[in-house]
């Protein structure tokens, strides 16, 4: 199962990123990246998984001595991005281990634009097993890390 859960809370001192800088040092001196930054952007994002490319950041990040990798999940698409099937997470491993790359954690900017606790009734229900799902998907990746950044969509406010 995933190890710990982030909460970010965007306020400036990163709230739990600070806590994933912590733990990652158990992973030697290695630096990693998040997810994309080795790709063009996906339709003028930044932030985004980069789904034509994601292959290719495995050997770029390995070629410039990056051994971590940071995975991005976004809502849409949720279902289709490779952490999420059998046959993508068959290519993870192999590409990773290929590659001397470690997927330390996950970015789950999906809580960011579908937050479950803003949600009611089968909306609700249906975001708390893509949730479920998520977990499992880095237990089976051996994912340590999901990091939830409370920002933007997923911002806690007293008004849901």
């Amino acid at each position: 199962c995933v190890e710990s859960i982030c909460l970010c809370d965007g306020s400036g001192d990163f709230g739990g990123w600070r806590l994933v800088c912590k733990r990652a040092l158990v992973f030697g001196s290695r630096v990693g990246f998040m997810q994309g930054r080795l790709s063009p952007l996906v339709d003028g994002k930044i932030q985004a998984f980069p789904s034509d490319h994601w292959e290719s950041e495995f050997a770029e990040a390995s070629r410039i001595d990056l051994g971590l990798i940071e995975w991005t999940l976004d809502q849409h698409r949720l279902y289709d991005n490779p952490m999420m099937t059998a046959r993508g997470q068959e290519q993870i491993r192999a590409l990773a281990v290929a590659n001397s790359i470690e997927i330390a954690s996950v970015t789950g900017d999906f809580f960011m634009q579908a937050p479950f606790f803003k949600a009611k009734g089968e909306e609700r229900t249906s975001r708390l097993n893509d949730l479920r799902s998520i977990v499992q998907a880095c237990s089976d990746l051996k994912i340590r890390y999901l990091v939830l950044p409370l920002v933007d969509g997923g911002r806690i406010s007293s008004a849901f």
